[in-house]
């Protein structure tokens, strides 16, 4: 009966699988987007634009593979010495954005997790997987796959505000070389020419102090509020 039901073939040879090569995986995002774009489409635009245009000015394409996601990003890179001057660079640009801007209810929060492990890329998976998707549509070029991801986006919460999380992955392996990211958290601002921190913390306590006067209007519970808050004070003093 099957045999008579024309549908194309979904099947994939597992035996094809062999494109997968240890990467360090970044998930980078924006806090708050939803309850954003919620209140006012433009403004949530705004503020994704601003991420995807610091993104796309900072990024090696030899070195670096990114997958855009509505408010944020994945990347991948084989070193950590291309991974984190990239953030550094995203970072600073975002950071001078918001200290400009001087005002809180325009500013945005930023924060990225990294970790490390094997992962596969769709664009470099076998025809032999499945010919006809593989050859016939450049949808697999979209496909990121593997574990780093979770751990990336499960770790992006154990971020504070502006800052980057670095999952046990990448604590613990390294490519050859190379040795693993020593800290909990990487504290970006301490590598850039620039006095970023004592400028960022400022911006940030007078957003969170209009956040904790309108947070009925913007759904951002309290408790919720001085929790970052204190992270973003443990991150940019410590």
């Amino acid at each position: 009966m099957m045999e008579d039901i024309s549908v194309p073939e979904v099947r994939t040879e597992a035996d094809q699988l062999s494109a997968v090569e240890p990467e360090y995986v970044c998930w980078l995002d924006l806090m708050g987007v939803q309850n954003t774009m919620s209140t006012s489409v433009e403004e949530s635009t705004i503020d994704m634009l601003n991420l995807h245009v610091a993104v796309d000015e900072a990024l090696d394409r030899d070195n670096i593979t990114h997958y855009p996601v509505m408010d944020g990003v994945y990347l991948t890179a084989d070193s950590r010495r291309t991974i984190l001057p990239f953030l550094r660079t995203v970072f600073s640009k975002l950071a001078k954005d918001n200290i400009e801007n001087k005002e809180p209810p325009y500013n945005y929060v930023p924060r990225a997790a990294v970790s490390y492990g094997p992962v596969i890329h769709g664009k470099d998976i076998s025809d032999g997987a499945n010919e006809e998707f593989m050859t016939n549509s450049d949808y697999a070029e979209s496909l990121l796959i593997g574990l780093p991801m979770i751990q990336a986006i499960k770790g992006e919460s154990k971020a504070p505000p502006f800052g980057i999380y670095i999952d046990e992955s990448a604590r613990a392996f390294a490519p050859d070389g190379e040795d693993p990211i020593e800290r909990i958290w990487h504290e970006w601002f301490r590598y850039t020419e620039d006095d970023f921190g004592d400028l960022l913390l400022d911006t940030l306590e007078d957003y969170y102090d209009w956040c904790e006067s309108s947070y009925h209007e913007i759904n951002y519970e309290l408790e919720d509020i001085e929790r970052h808050r204190e992270m973003a004070n443990q991150y940019f003093t410590n």
